[in-house]
């Protein structure tokens, strides 16, 4: 899915290096965010493959496969997705945690964050488990997403940044307040956990399950504060007795917010509007749902 967007054949990574788009997010680019946003909305889901290296007495018939062909150790993630075992992979929503990851690793500079604003204004999911991992995410994870502190990615000091940063991202301050209205104190905030089949275990070293236990880590157990390695590195963003700022306070607006409302058409539509089709790809998404802190399961 991610390279069928932008891929070397794609016509965002043409335009993206042409000098006319030096540090923009060209509309190629917006387009194919708008439309992987639209095909992601609603709790779509896509495939999760277990990260843990390839146990051959559990599965012989995998042994041709267990190594690469310089003799490394192979996870259940390196397989092509019709030769992974039904327990070693789960279906589960891609949720803003996805969005987070794809845009990080794929999009062109221009079109992150603080350059350009993708997050659209309601959640891609809105499922307890998939919220909470959102935040999470943002708050502690490789990708600083929405909330950039005072640390632009990238190398090109010359990409003009929006007015009035370093400080606090409005796409931040709207994500971070967002109600978690769906999970109550016994609602389970591992993703996979909540989407794995049950009998089967995985204890990869980012995708974490065991379904033959009734264990999960619980929102009523779960760390609600807004510490973070990324939000708002000056302070902007959290105030001092560490809530996030009020909506009426001054914040940095970037140069585009996605507007759910203006993706209706193209949820209504997209086989026409949208050229990618993520459900055609026989290799795992190239994303798995890192759960941290609260989310692994012990």
């Amino acid at each position: 899915m991610s390279t069928q967007m932008w891929g070397e054949d794609s016509d965002c990574a043409d335009d993206k290096e042409k000098p006319e788009n030096a540090g923009k997010c060209p509309s190629s680019c917006q387009k194919n965010i708008d439309c992987l946003i639209a095909s992601c909305s609603d709790c779509a889901v896509v495939d999760v493959v277990c990260d843990e290296e390839i146990d051959t007495a559990a599965y012989p018939h995998l042994a041709r496969q267990a190594t690469d062909e310089d003799g490394n150790p192979q996870k259940y993630s390196d397989l092509d997705l019709a030769d992974v075992p039904a327990e070693k992979r789960i279906r589960a929503p891609y949720g803003d945690s996805g969005l987070f990851e794809t845009m990080s690793i794929w999009t062109p500079e221009g079109c992150r964050y603080p350059y350009y604003g993708f997050m659209p204004d309601e959640p891609l999911c809105s499922d307890c488990s998939s919220m909470y991992q959102a935040k999470e995410e943002v708050l502690h994870g490789m990708w600083d997403g929405p909330c950039n502190g005072g640390d632009p990615p990238g190398d090109d000091d010359s990409l003009p940044l929006p007015s009035g940063y370093p400080g606090c991202g409005c796409d931040c301050a709207e994500f971070l307040r967002r109600p978690l209205s769906t999970c109550t104190d016994s609602s389970c905030v591992n993703v996979a956990q909540n989407y794995a089949s049950s009998n089967s275990v995985c204890d990869g070293s980012e995708v974490k399950w065991n379904t033959t236990a009734a264990a999960c880590a619980t929102y009523g157990d779960a760390d609600k504060s807004f510490d973070s390695t990324w939000v708002g590195s000056d302070g902007s963003c959290i105030d001092d007795d560490g809530n996030v700022q009020a909506a009426s306070e001054t914040c940095y607006q970037t140069a585009s917010s996605t507007d759910e409302g203006s993706l209706t058409d193209k949820k209504a539509n997209l086989k026409k509007q949208c050229a990618f089709n993520a459900a055609s790809a026989t290799t795992p998404v190239a994303l798995t749902l890192a759960l941290v802190g609260a989310m692994v399961l012990a």
